[in-house]
């Protein structure tokens, strides 16, 4: 058991889990203290290069902090709340969207920006060389490099995804639970890297050849932010079109080459995390989530998230007691 007292002990550099990765596998549970946060912070590592960890944390008053990682690591969270953002020096600025998020280390210094608004609850999963060099790059021939490059130049799409975020589920309730079966984590860490690798694979020839300008590519982020806010009741195809100044038609070539799924995929897409976190924060029974997410029965909620998930949802929640 260990106790953070302050922002610069919350989160230090990864030099303490490589060091702890290289001897044995590790399971640890941080309590905060009370007077900076209210919380806790669980961690799990192996020796082969897999860190997972949960967040359950609320700040009680606004922090910075600076940090750099030397290691090569790829990043994957899965939030469902959290008031933060960080930039990378001379880099891309990071803000919190709620869902999957893939972030590759570059080395650069990192200025990390915490607020209060809402606590952080968040799993994440931090993949370090060992894991790419003796793991996947010795069983599958899948090196590091060749994965952030593909991780650097992949669109959010590909990896926010229903399957996804039920993996990351999965992975919090065992943590919560107290299991620490390596081949269970490991195998969930290769399921998320097998889905990542099949949505990154172009699906047709007529979208992945399109070159969308930065301006209508930030136009469309526009839009599916628009969907996301508004699932309950989603505007039309020409609505959406209108807000991005594009006709229908261009709106709905350029939306699907970009995120990979058509305007209304998308919306289902995004109706069916928040679906899931609902059951699973279990604050709402399944007629309030139908209606919350925009469906108008339960019925044809409960046939939808069956057909995402393969099951149903009330079978969903039960399996989490």
């Amino acid at each position: 058991m260990h106790n953070f007292r302050n922002a610069e002990e919350l989160n230090p550099s990864l030099h303490e889990y490589t060091s702890a990765v290289s001897m044995a596998a590790y399971n640890t549970e941080y309590d905060i203290d009370e007077s900076f946060a209210k919380g806790k912070i669980y961690k799990i590592a192996y020796p082969n290069g897999i860190i997972i960890s949960l967040t359950k944390l609320r700040f009680l008053e606004p922090f910075t902090r600076i940090r750099k990682d030397p290691e090569d690591y790829i990043c994957l969270s899965y939030t469902e709340s959290g008031d933060y953002y960080f930039r990378e020096e001379k880099g891309t600025r990071y803000v919190n969207n709620h869902g999957v998020y893939l972030f590759q280390n570059n080395k650069r210094t990192i200025k990390e920006v915490y607020g209060t608004k809402e606590p952080i609850y968040a799993v994440g999963v931090i993949i370090l060389n060992p894991f790419f060099e003796t793991f996947l790059n010795g069983r599958f021939g899948i090196n590091s490099k060749a994965l952030f490059d593909r991780a650097q130049n992949a669109y959010r799409h590909n990896y926010n995804t229903p399957a996804i975020s039920l993996i990351f589920k999965q992975i919090e309730q065992r943590i919560i639970s107290g299991m620490e079966s390596r081949i269970y984590y490991e195998s969930k860490v290769l399921e998320i890297f097998s889905l990542i690798f099949e949505n990154m694979t172009p699906t047709s020839q007529e979208y992945s050849n399109l070159h969308i300008s930065r301006v209508d590519k930030n136009a469309l982020k526009r839009a599916a932010l628009l969907l996301e806010e508004s699932m309950a009741e989603p505007p039309s195809i020409s609505e959406l079109a209108q807000q991005v100044n594009m006709s229908a038609s261009k709106f709905k070539i350029y939306f699907k080459s970009l995120f990979g799924a058509t305007p209304y995929g998308f919306l289902r897409d995004v109706q069916m995390k928040h679906a899931l976190a609902h059951l699973c924060a279990d604050d709402m029974n399944i007629g309030e989530i139908a209606q919350h997410i925009g469906f108008k029965s339960a019925s044809k909620f409960s046939e939808a998230f069956k057909s995402t998930y393969g099951i149903a949802p009330r079978d969903y929640k039960s399996s989490l007691k």
